[in-house]
């Protein structure tokens, strides 16, 4: 006769998450520069989370008030995984009550302005779902003194040359996209 016998080996682990895994837990900011280094691997996605960037699996919460108003950059240099951060504007103290400002992604450092006393959260997520250390990086930064519409450079005389750096400009509220890109 033939005698079967079977086993069956179930193992546990509890998974701690990252304590700013949700909104409400947000790690808070409270000087520039920051160069943070996170492993989301125990990240999870919490309910009601609004879409920016990309479709969201893994998330973790940072959030920034500054004192003044000001030009930031953020981008993810060093990150070992590809990944996304949406840049979000709170209207209130919900989750819902956020609003997309801006993205930023492995190859993309927007510049974007924030307002005193406006609460900013950065939502780090990594592409696809993948689980491992992505890299979060936010400065202050100082954009052109003509920057703004309001603050044109005036040309008076011809003829005109000049030699624009724009890595520290940025998109005024409200500016019309004119279709110039090539």
């Amino acid at each position: 006769s033939f005698e079967q016998t079977s086993s069956l080996q179930v193992n546990l682990q509890q998974i701690t998450t990252l304590p700013n895994d949700n909104f409400a837990n947000a790690e808070i900011i409270s000087s520039l520069p920051i160069n943070i280094t996170v492993d989301n691997t125990n990240a999870s996605f919490e309910s009601g989370e609004p879409q920016g960037c990309s479709s969201v699996f893994r998330s973790v919460w940072y959030a920034f008030t500054p004192s003044e108003n000001m030009t930031l950059r953020v981008d993810m240099a060093g990150s070992v995984i590809s990944g996304n951060i949406s840049i979000l504007l709170a209207s209130g103290p919900e989750i819902s009550d956020l609003t997309f400002v801006a993205c930023a992604s492995s190859g993309n450092s927007p510049n974007f302005q924030v307002e005193a006393g406006r609460t900013y959260y950065l939502r780090v997520d990594s592409s696809f779902g993948q689980p491992g250390s992505l890299q979060v990086n936010l400065q202050q930064i100082t954009p052109p003194s003509n920057d703004n519409f309001a603050n044109a450079e005036v040309i008076t005389s011809l003829p005109f040359n000049v030699t624009i750096d724009n890595t520290n400009a940025t998109t005024e509220p409200n500016e019309p996209m004119l279709g110039c890109s090539f």
